[in-house]
């Protein structure tokens, strides 16, 4: 509760306490609306449970696992230009936490149940939204907010960009992660696959026009635009 008075006495003395009480309600306002609206949605929301460890990626586990083992080990003698910054070592620390305590302790089922499971995980990655689509799908008037306007507005400037060219199909993306999303149209989408679909249509004209191509993508998260 002290800290909630601390919070509250530093957005008033910032000037952004109201705003910040706006921006809490309004997708609780929005929700009740699109609720009262009776209004059937063509988007739903997949919050899907943890998987249970698959064996037969556990081949392709070890290889990835080798992978970061040697990263890690490399990690230890190149420069501190190169390594990760206080803010960022402190996030994998938290909320990587699981995977690295695998690596450490050699448990390959746990690096495995984390590679099948990370689109679903409790924690943020900062590679996906699904922290935030599970926190919404929990009320039924943010899980409106979150269908009748986010995803639906991602289609929106999805549908203004691709002019009619592609069919919605293009934004199906297949599932490995056990991702937090939606289906449209029985279409799996996560709430970056629209703004991804729009850059590789714009990257892709570019790479039409010489046959040499090569694109290093940095910081690639788990290469949802590749």
């Amino acid at each position: 509760m002290s800290n909630l008075i601390k919070k509250s006495q530093l957005a008033l003395k910032e000037g952004r306490f109201f705003k910040t009480i706006y921006n809490k309600i309004l997708p609780y306002i929005k929700g009740l609306y699109f609720f009262l609206n009776f209004k059937k949605s063509n988007i739903k929301l997949v919050v899907p449970s943890f998987n249970e460890i698959d064996k037969s990626d556990s081949e392709l586990a070890d290889r990835i696992f080798k992978s970061y083992k040697k990263m890690k080990e490399d990690q230890i003698n190149i420069d501190n230009i190169y390594k990760p910054s206080s803010l960022w070592q402190e996030h994998i620390e938290k909320d990587f936490g699981y995977l690295v305590k695998s690596y450490k302790e050699k448990n390959i089922d746990n690096f495995l149940y984390f590679l099948q499971n990370f689109g679903n995980w409790e924690n943020y990655l900062g590679i996906e939204n699904q922290t935030f689509i599970k926190k919404y799908n929990k009320n039924i008037f943010l899980r409106k907010y979150l269908t009748d306007e986010i995803f639906s507005k991602q289609r929106k400037i999805w549908e203004y960009f691709n002019q009619g060219v592609n069919n919605i199909s293009v934004l199906n993306m297949p599932k490995y992660g056990n991702h937090n999303g939606a289906m449209i149209e029985k279409n799996f989408v996560v709430l970056g696959s629209f703004f991804n679909e729009i850059y590789a249509s714009i990257i892709s004209k570019y790479l039409k026009k010489n046959d040499r191509n090569v694109i290093m993508e940095i910081g690639a998260g788990y290469g949802r635009l590749a």
